[in-house]
């Protein structure tokens, strides 16, 4: 009888194709992981600007009485900016929106979509009112 101490290469073989699985499956888990929380942090990213320029539009209408404004983008150096009559309310997105004349003594339906470099977007769909 001979002494087998040791590990044959079939053994090792198998070895490492189980170890090179488990490895294939875990780098698969965290790649896609990363994936989803960047889509999320930017989805995030693009909901709060949203909300800053309906609390900026919306603040003007409420308080404006006779005075219509235009919401605007100008480019300036490749970087776009969405003004509000001569105000820059937001910047570094592009903005797809109707032409907008916002009249205060009229309710305004409004829906804008906010487009980031990544193609991640946000669609803004609201209606500008007050009580009368």
């Amino acid at each position: 009888m001979r002494n087998e101490s040791g590990i044959t290469l079939v053994e090792l073989l198998a070895a490492l194709a189980i170890v090179g699985i488990i490895v294939a499956v875990i780098v698969n888990v965290l790649s896609t992981g990363t994936t989803a929380s960047t889509k999320t942090a930017t989805k995030q990213q693009l909901q709060q600007e949203a909300n800053l320029i309906v609390e900026v539009i919306r603040n003007e209408y409420l308080k404006s009485d006779n005075h219509q404004f235009n919401l605007i983008v100008k480019e300036e150096d490749g970087v776009k900016s969405l003004f509000l009559d001569e105000e820059s309310i937001s910047q570094g997105y592009t903005y797809n929106y109707a032409p907008y004349t916002i009249d205060p003594k009229f309710d305004t339906n409004f829906k804008m979509t906010i487009t980031d470099d990544s193609g991640q977007f946000y669609v803004i769909d609201t209606t500008f009112s007050k009580l009368r």
